[in-house]
């Protein structure tokens, strides 16, 4: 088959993405065609969405993403898990976020205004 569009990656961004071509008429009228990949498992269950249980599901999570930085002499590193599947990591991580304190956005140099 042929597709005017192949959006890798099926998480918040993608999904929006792929759905919005879909429903937009291309050249002469017609409907994009558009093929949506991802790499997870598509029957995940309501479960993973409990934001008190993060999902056991090993299928659900990639190996975590190492990220490393110096905040004034001090050199730190982060492993940054992300979701597979449906949603992305917003479908395992229940879309929670977190902010950092300000002790935290001081040592990067940022007040709490610029943030």
């Amino acid at each position: 088959e042929e597709y005017d569009f192949i959006i890798v990656g099926a998480g918040s961004a993608g999904s929006v993405l792929a759905s919005r071509l879909a429903a937009a008429d291309g050249p002469e009228g017609r409907q994009w065609r558009v093929l949506l990949l991802e790499e997870g498992p598509t029957n995940q269950t309501e479960a993973v969405a409990d934001p008190d249980r993060p999902p056991d599901d090993k299928s659900l999570w990639r190996e975590p993403l190492n990220a490393s930085w110096v905040a004034g002499r001090e050199k730190r590193t982060w492993g940054y898990a992300t979701g597979r599947g449906l949603g992305g990591t917003a479908g395992v991580n229940s879309m929670i976020y977190m902010r950092g304190s300000v002790s935290e956005y001081e040592a990067f140099g940022w007040g709490v205004e610029d943030v």
